[in-house]
């Protein structure tokens, strides 16, 4: 074949490879654009589909923005007259208690009842002996002495005074030097008078009485029914002359302290009979006023009352509790304490606001208290109440006062 018939078929061979070509990146990029636009609409319709959500929620009701009024509870004042009772609450203290002081000297001797905390005496009980065998020797001896210089002046008597012999004859009889000495017989006049001086009979006397008296600071003796309450010696110490060694507490009467306001003080009169009750388990005992304070606390600006119980299952530290009658108070509401301010207020709703009401506080009864100055019908907010409350608007909620 020529080479100008062969030049047709190769232009011909050459044109369909690259149509062929071309086709191939044809249909490669219709692929890709294809592609494209399926992934566009998957984001258009996913755009679509979050338009149409926020499309279909609801619209907010305009009276749900605004915010819910709280409700309070509140009680509706009714003023009366009120008997008031004014409270009594104390704990019990040992109207005595004492510290145990030797005055002598010597070591403690064993004894039935030994001084130990918890330990309880009778009035007159011993409550501490200490040896005094040298004491008493040194006493016996002065007695003894004491007896035989009257004894040496009885043939005197006898002879120049027969109306006094017989007195000092029976005094000397009786004598026992063992025995506390008994009281001089009375001069019948100024010469036997004066003849016992010379002998120095009367001095004799006063020493051996001064001596008794010290013996007696080696006996101990409960001066009324009571319980030890601390102790530092046991048997066999030796114990120094004004050193403190233990405590006494009396058992058999007991101190109530408490307090009351400046009014009520009114109420209470000197040797009042009030009657307490034991917290724990509701006995009663009956007290009588003894003394109140005379100055007026500053912190709690009330006035101490002290008033004497007995009781033989008493004891130091007991809670009790107690009231007196007051005169009635007119015009007056009682609400409970907690709901009073530390200025003497309250709050009520008034125009469905909380206010600030100034009241006066007159008295209690339990946990309420005595009031004047709410009007009758007021509402008085028988609840806490928070700071953003106190701002706004409430609804209040009524009950009735109890």
């Amino acid at each position: 074949m020529s080479l100008f018939l062969r030049l047709p078929i190769v232009y011909i061979t050459s044109l369909r490879n690259r149509m062929a070509k071309n086709a191939v990146e044809s249909l490669r990029l219709s692929i890709l654009s294809f592609s494209m636009i399926v992934l566009l609409s998957s984001c258009g319709e996913e755009h679509i589909a979050e338009v149409n959500d926020r499309q279909q929620l609801p619209t907010a009701n305009p009276a749900m923005t605004n915010t819910t009024i709280p409700k309070v509870k509140v009680v509706v004042v009714q003023n009366n007259t009120i008997g008031a009772q004014i409270e009594l609450t104390g704990r019990l203290k040992a109207l005595r208690t004492i510290s145990v002081v030797p005055e002598v000297q010597g070591k403690i001797l064993r004894q039935k009842k030994e001084l130990d905390p918890g330990v309880a005496f009778r009035q007159g009980e011993t409550l501490l002996q200490i040896e005094s065998t040298q004491t008493d020797l040194n006493l016996y001896a002065m007695r003894a002495k004491f007896a035989s210089q009257i004894m040496s002046l009885l043939s005197d008597l006898e002879a120049d005074y027969p109306d006094a012999y017989p007195k000092w004859k029976a005094y000397t009889d009786e004598f026992d030097y063992q025995k506390e000495l008994p009281q001089l017989p009375v001069f019948d006049n100024s010469r036997e008078q004066y003849l016992f001086n010379l002998k120095n009979i009367p001095g004799q006397y006063l020493d051996i009485k001064a001596q008794e008296d010290q013996l007696s600071k080696y006996q101990i003796q409960a001066p009324f029914a009571g319980v030890v309450l601390e102790s530092s010696v046991d048997y066999g110490d030796v114990v120094t002359p004004g050193k403190p060694i233990a405590t006494f507490l009396g058992t058999d009467r007991y101190e109530f302290e408490t307090a009351v306001s400046e009014q009520d003080l009114a109420y209470l009169q000197m040797e009042d009979q009030v009657e307490l009750i034991h917290t724990n388990n509701g006995k009663t005992y009956t007290g009588r006023v003894v003394r109140t304070g005379g100055v007026v606390d500053e912190n709690t600006q009330t006035i101490p009352v002290f008033i004497e119980v007995q009781g033989s299952d008493l004891k130091q530290g007991i809670y009790l509790e107690g009231q007196i009658a007051g005169e009635p108070i007119a015009d007056v509401a009682l609400i409970s304490s907690e709901l009073i301010t530390r200025n003497s207020e309250v709050h009520i709703i008034k125009n469905n606001t909380i206010e600030l009401l100034a009241i006066q506080r007159l008295g209690s009864v339990g946990s309420k208290a005595i009031v004047r100055g709410i009007p009758d019908g007021s509402l008085v907010v028988d609840q806490v109440v928070s700071t953003a409350t106190l701002r706004g608007k409430v609804k209040p909620v009524r009950r009735k006062m109890s």
